[in-house]
């Protein structure tokens, strides 16, 4: 028979309790498992009712110069600048007669030998490549073609026309006021899907 001594057996005790912890680890392991990814999800709005377009409009008196025969052409009018986070249009635009006397005709109107009416005057603007017969303008309206301008896209504004049988009163006067011009502008909405 073999004798044992003490620090054997305490060994064996030790090498017992080390394995049952391996044991238990190992199984402790393969019972939970790893942890899985967890998911979740913040929405983020934006608010683009608050959001203002911002457009430059001309708004300064347009001095146009007459020739001789009653023609002016080409007068600069001013410059549309979109500032705007969006593209926008011009929505509508009246045209309003100041007091003065000076009667606008519709663009397909011949002055013809019209001897009889005074102060009569067609008044044709372009913006961009948009040309508009401003007498069809005299209630606010809608332009025949779109005028749209992308974000940071610009427009030039020019009048063109003829007057015709000036008064000696409307000769005197230094300058007359012709009519006013009101743009409406809106942001554009993309096309339903």
């Amino acid at each position: 028979m073999t004798k044992t001594s003490r620090f054997n057996y305490i060994k064996r005790g030790l090498v017992g309790v080390c394995a049952a912890t391996m044991l238990t680890g190992l199984c402790a392991g393969t019972a939970f498992g790893a942890v899985a990814d967890q998911e979740s999800q913040t929405a983020v709005q934006l608010k683009t009712a608050d959001v203002n377009i911002s457009v430059t409009v001309p708004t300064s008196p347009v001095a146009v110069a007459v020739g001789s025969d009653g023609t002016f052409t080409d007068i600069a009018g001013g410059t549309f600048t979109n500032n705007s986070l969006c593209g926008v249009h011009v929505s509508k635009i009246a045209v309003a007669k100041t007091a003065g006397s000076i009667m606008t005709l519709k663009g397909n109107t011949e002055f013809g030998a019209d001897t009889a009416t005074n102060n009569i005057a067609k008044l044709s603007a372009t913006v961009g490549s948009v040309s508009l017969d401003l007498a069809s303008y005299s209630t606010a309206a809608k332009p025949t073609s779109a005028i749209e301008l992308g974000t940071e896209a610009t427009a030039d504004v020019k009048f063109s026309g003829a007057i015709k049988n000036l008064t000696a009163e409307a000769m005197g006067a230094p300058a007359l006021d012709f009519v006013t011009i009101t743009w409406t502008i809106a942001a554009d909405t993309l096309p339903a899907a």
